[in-house]
C-alpha cells in the first residue's frame, strides 16, 4: 500500500541519520495501530529497536505518561544507554523517571519542563546510539500537553539522528486537542515531517479485502451477500470488515447485526466475547477498568489467579486476539473491543471492580506508590473511596503542577473537590478544603483562568473561617491579595499582604513588629526566619511571598520608597543561597524581589544600580534554568535599558525573552513580553513594527483579565500611536490610561498617562499649548513626589516646547536647563521631543 511504501522511505532515511516525524491520521480502526506495528517489523529488518508510548482518555492527568512508558520500554531493553548520560541529564530525568536514580523524583530546584525535554533529548540520542530508534507514540490526540509539547520538541530536532518519531491520531478529535493541532500544523513546516492521512477503504477494495477473508466461500450469491453487508456494517472501516466477515461467517444461518453502527459493533464483539471462559471474562472486566496498558501482575491480583491459571487466561485472550502484548504489558487489540466488553457492565459491577483495582495497587505497588498515584486517584474516585481519592488526587495535582503541567494539575485539584464534596465535614476535611482551594488557585493562575482563580480563592473562606486556623487564614489573603492585585486593585490588595503578614508574625514571633513598612524589619530578618518563623511550617515562605507582593502592590500604587524596601527585605531575608526556593510561587521569589528592584530603581534614574540588581536577576534565573522566571526578568531588563535610552540592548534582551516564552508556552507571561518589545520597537523608529505588538499584548491582556499592566501597556500603545504619526489615536489612549491608573490609585502610572496626554496635545494638528502644559504639570508633580528622575526630565522636555511656543522664552530655557541637568545627572542620552519613558512593573506570581 501508498502509505506503508511512504513510511518505509521515512523509515531509511531515518537509518541515514536524517531523522523524520511521520504523523498518521484517521478514524479509529481505519488501521493506524496495525500501519504502526508493519513499521516496527520494518524497523527490526534494519536492525532498529521500537520502542511504543499510548495515551488513555482517562489518564491525561498524568504527565508525560506516553512518553515515561515509551522510555522505560527503550531502557529496559537498552539499561547501557544512561552510562555516559551527564548526571545533570539523569538528575532531570528522574523526575518523570524516578529509577533512574533510585531517588525520589522531588528535588530541592524548581521543576522545569523545557530541562526535563532536553534531557528526554539527550536520553533518546543515547537510545538510537547503537541502532536506529523507532519512536511510536499512539492516541496522542488524549496525551497530556506535556506530553504534545515534547513530541513537537523532539520533532524539531532529530534531523541529524537514526530516530523516527511517529504520532497516531484520531482525525475526529484534532479539533478538541488544540494543543496538538497547533502542533502538528507547526511541524508541517518541517522539511522532514510527513503526514499520513488514513481514510476508509473505497467499496471496491471493501470487497477485495472482504473476499481475501472469505476465500472458503464457494457460492457467488452468497459472497455477493456478504459483500452488501459488509459494505453495509463497515462503511469501509477495516477492523470492522475482519470483525463482520468473521461474525457473519461464523453467525448461525439468518443471524443479522443490529441497525446503528455503535449496536452492531457491541453485537460483533460482544459475541467474540461470550466465546471466552469464564477466568478469562473476569480478566477482560478488569482490565476494562484498569484503563491502560495492564500490569500482568495486577491482573492476576485482581482475578485471584494462581500464576498458572493466569498464564492460560493470557494465551487464551491473545490467541482470541482479545489481548496483545505491549512490552512487558497487555492491553485490548482495539478499542472497539474494550467499548464494547464495558457496555455489559452495570455501575455495581464497575464501582466494585475500581475498588478492587484500587486495594490491589496499594498491595502491588505499596512501595512505590508515588509513580501510580494518578491511577489510584482515578479508581478510588471511580470505586468511591473517598477519603483515599482525594488524597491521591491532590498528590497528582501536586506531581503535576511541579513540572508546570498545571492544566494537569487544575484537573486533578477539581477532581479531588468533587471527592471533598462526598465525605463528612471534620477538621481533616476542611483542612483539605482550604489547601486544594489554593493549589488549584495557583495553577488556574498559570494558564490564565483569572476568574477561576479568584471564585476558587473565595470558596476558600467558608472553611477557613470553620478551622480558625491563623496560618491558613493569612495564607488565604495572601492568595486573595494576589487575585486583587494582577487585576488591577492593588488598594484592595494591599490591607490583605499587610494583614497577612502581620498575622504570621504575631503568632510565628509575638515581639515582631506588626507593621510591614517598618525599617526594624530588615535586622529581624537576618536572623529570625531560621530560628523563630522557621520552627512553624510554611511561616517564612509565606511572610517573605507576603512581603514581596506587599512591595509588588506599593509599586504599583507609586509608594515607591516602601516598594524598594519590601524587594530589599526579601533579598535580604533570602540570599543567593536560597535562590532555588519558591515559596508557593511560580517562579523564583528572589529573582521577583530583584527585577522588581530593578524595575524601581530604573523609574528613579539610578541606572547603574539597576544594571546591577538586573544582571542578578538574569544570572540566577539562568543558573536554575526557570523558563518563566527568566522570561520575566528579561523583560524588566529589557523595560530598564528601555528607560535609559538603550533601545539596541533592550530590543535583543527582549527578543530573547519573547523567543524562550513562546518555546516554553508562557501563556501568563506573553503579551507582557510582546507589550514591551512592541514599544521599545516604536522608540527605535519603528512603530509600524510595534503598534501591531502592543494591541495584541493589549487584547490578549483584556481576555485573561490581568490588569496590572493595562495602564502601562496603553501608555505604551499611546506613545507609539504618537511616534507613528497619529495624535487622536494617542490622545484616547493615554485618557482611557489615565482614566484607569486614577480609579485604582496608581500615581506613578498616572504620572506617565498625564506625560502623554501632554505630548499628545503639543503634537496636535492644532496643538493646544495650555491644555499640553497643564498635563505635563500634573505629571511632574506627581513624578517629583515619586523621584522619578526620567520622567521629570521628559515633563520639563515638554514645558519647554509648550512655553516656547507660548512666547515664554525665559520659562522654555529654565526648562530646557533643568531637563539637560537632569539626564546628564542621571545618565541618559539628550533626547527628541518624545524620549523613551516606559512605566515598568512590579513582579507577577
Amino acid at each position: 500500500m501508498a502509505e506503508l511504501a511512504t513510511l518505509r522511505d521515512a523509515l531509511d532515511q531515518a537509518c541515514g541519520r536524517r531523522g523524520h516525524v511521520v504523523a498518521i491520521v484517521g478514524e479509529a480502526g481505519v488501521g493506524k495501530t496495525r500501519l504502526a506495528a508493519e513499521i516496527a517489523a520494518l524497523a527490526a529488518e534494519r536492525d532498529g529497536r521500537t520502542i511504543v508510548g499510548r495515551a488513555y482518555e482517562t489518564a491525561q492527568v498524568l504527565a508525560l505518561g506516553p512518553w515515561v512508558d515509551a522510555l522505560r520500554a527503550g531502557l529496559a531493553a537498552d539499561p547501557g544507554a544512561l552510562s555516559g548520560l551527564e548526571p545533570a541529564w539523569r538528575t532531570e530525568l528522574a523526575r518523570v523517571l524516578p529509577e533512574v536514580d533510585g531517588r525520589s523524583a522531588r528535588r530541592p530546584t524548581p521543576a522545569d519542563a523545557t530541562r526535563i525535554f532536553e534531557a528526554v533529548e539527550h536520553l533518546v540520542t543515547r537510545l538510537a546510539a547503537r541502532r536506529p530508534l523507532v519512536v511510536v507514540l499512539e492516541d496522542v490526540h488524549w496525551a497530556d500537553e506535556l506530553t504534545v509539547r515534547l513530541a513537537a520538541h523532539l520533532g524539531r530536532r532529530i534531523d541529524t539522528r537514526p530516530v523516527l518519531l511517529v504520532l497516531t491520531a484520531r482525525e475526529e478529535h484534532l479539533g478538541e486537542a488544540t494543543l496538538l493541532d497547533v502542533a502538528l500544523k507547526e511541524l508541517r513546516h518541517h522539511p522532514r515531517f510527513v503526514p499520513l492521512s488514513l481514510t476508509a477503504l473505497s467499496r471496491a477494495e471493501t470487497t477485495e479485502l472482504t473476499r481475501s477473508l472469505a476465500r472458503a466461500e464457494r457460492d457467488a450469491g452468497a459472497l455477493a451477500r456478504l459483500d452488501d453487508d459488509v459494505w453495509r456494517i463497515s462503511a469501509g472501516n477495516p477492523l470492522l470488515v475482519v470483525e463482520t466477515v468473521r461474525a457473519v461467517r461464523d453467525a448461525p444461518a439468518g443471524r443479522q447485526a443490529g441497525s446503528s453502527l455503535p449496536t452492531r459493533v457491541r453485537e460483533i464483539v460482544a459475541a467474540r466475547l461470550e466465546r471466552l471462559s469464564e477466568p478469562a471474562r473476569r480478566v477482560v472486566s478488569i482490565a476494562i477498568m484498569v484503563g491502560r496498558d495492564c500490569d500482568f501482575r495486577l491482573l492476576q491480583h485482581c482475578a485471584g489467579l494462581t500464576d498458572r491459571a493466569a498464564a492460560e487466561v493470557v494465551e487464551e485472550l491473545v490467541r482470541r486476539r482479545v489481548f496483545h502484548g505491549v512490552g512487558e504489558r497487555l492491553d485490548f487489540t482495539h478499542d472497539r473491543i474494550r467499548e464494547a466488553a464495558s457496555h455489559g457492565l452495570v455501575p455495581a459491577q464497575t464501582k466494585a471492580i475500581h475498588r478492587l483495582i484500587a486495594t490491589s495497587m496499594e498491595e502491588i505497588y505499596g512501595v512505590d506508590l508515588e509513580r501510580h498515584c494518578a491511577a489510584l486517584a482515578a479508581h478510588c474516585r471511580d470505586g468511591e473511596l473517598w477519603e483515599k481519592a482525594v488524597t491521591y488526587l491532590a498528590e497528582a495535582g501536586s506531581r503535576a503542577a511541579e513540572r508546570s503541567a498545571h492544566r494537569e494539575a487544575a484537573a486533578a485539584f477539581e477532581q479531588a473537590l468533587v471527592g471533598l464534596g462526598q465525605l463528612p465535614e471534620s477538621q481533616r476535611t476542611l483542612e483539605q478544603a482550604v489547601d486544594i482551594r489554593l493549589a488549584l488557585h495557583t495553577s488556574y493562575y498559570a494558564v490564565a483562568e483569572l476568574k477561576r482563580a479568584h471564585q476558587t480563592l473565595c470558596d476558600a473562606e467558608l472553611p477557613a473561617r470553620k478551622l480558625g486556623d491563623p496560618r491558613r487564614a493569612a495564607l488565604l489573603a495572601s492568595q486573595t491579595g494576589q487575585s486583587l492585585w494582577v487585576t488591577g486593585r492593588s488598594r484592595e490588595a494591599l490591607p490583605l499582604f499587610e494583614h497577612a503578614a502581620a498575622t504570621v508574625r504575631s503568632y510565628a514571633s509575638p515581639s515582631a513588629p506588626t507593621d510591614p513598612t517598618t525599617s526594624t524589619l530588615a535586622p529581624r530578618w537576618t536572623h529570625d526566619p531560621i530560628k523563630v518563623l522557621g520552627k512553624t511550617l510554611g511561616d517564612f515562605a509565606l511572610l517573605t511571598s507576603t512581603t514581596l507582593y506587599i512591595g509588588a502592590a506599593r509599586f504599583a500604587l507609586g509608594d515607591f520608597a516602601v516598594a524598594e524596601e519590601s524587594f530589599r527585605h526579601v533579598i535580604h531575608a533570602l540570599g543567593e543561597s536560597a535562590a532555588g526556593e519558591k515559596l508557593g510561587m511560580h517562579g523564583l521569589p528572589l529573582v521577583f524581589a530583584e527585577s522588581g528592584l530593578t524595575a524601581l530603581l530604573a523609574e528613579q534614574g539610578r541606572f547603574e544600580d539597576a544594571r546591577v540588581h538586573g544582571a542578578t536577576s538574569v544570572r540566577i534565573a539562568e543558573a536554575l534554568s526557570h523558563p518563566y522566571t527568566l522570561v520575566f526578568a528579561l523583560r524588566i531588563v529589557g523595560h530598564a535599558y528601555t528607560v535609559e535610552g538603550r533601545l539596541p540592548e533592550a530590543i535583543t534582551i527582549l527578543e530573547r525573552g519573547r523567543t524562550l516564552c513562546e518555546d516554553a508556552g508562557l501563556l501568563a507571561l506573553a503579551p507582557n513580553i510582546m507589550s514591551s518589545l512592541g514599544y521599545a520597537y516604536s522608540l527605535a523608529g519603528k512603530p509600524g513594527d510595534g503598534v501591531p505588538l502592543i494591541e495584541r499584548a493589549l487584547a490578549v491582556l483584556e481576555d485573561y483579565g490581568q490588569r496590572v499592566w493595562h495602564v502601562v501597556v496603553l501608555t505604551q500603545l499611546a506613545e507609539s500611536w504618537l511616534l507613528a504619526g497619529d495624535t487622536g489615536r494617542a490622545a484616547e489612549c493615554a485618557e482611557r490610561a489615565l482614566s484607569a491608573a486614577r480609579e485604582r490609585g496608581e500615581r506613578g502610572f498616572e504620572a506617565a498617562a498625564l506625560r502623554m496626554l501632554g505630548a499628545a496635545a503639543l503634537q496636535a494638528a492644532s496643538p493646544d499649548l495650555e491644555k499640553a502644559r497643564g498635563h505635563y504639570r500634573g505629571a511632574l508633580r506627581l513624578a517629583e513626589e515619586r523621584g522619578m528622575q526620567p520622567l521629570v526630565a521628559h515633563c520639563h522636555a515638554g514645558l519647554a516646547v509648550a512655553a516656547r511656543r507660548l512666547g515664554d522664552l525665559a520659562a522654555a530655557d529654565t526648562h530646557r536647563t533643568r531637563a539637560l541637568e537632569i539626564r546628564q545627572a542621571i545618565g541618559m542620552p539628550t533626547p527628541p521631543l518624545l524620549a523613551p519613558h516606559p512605566v515598568a512593573t512590579a513582579p507577577p506570581r
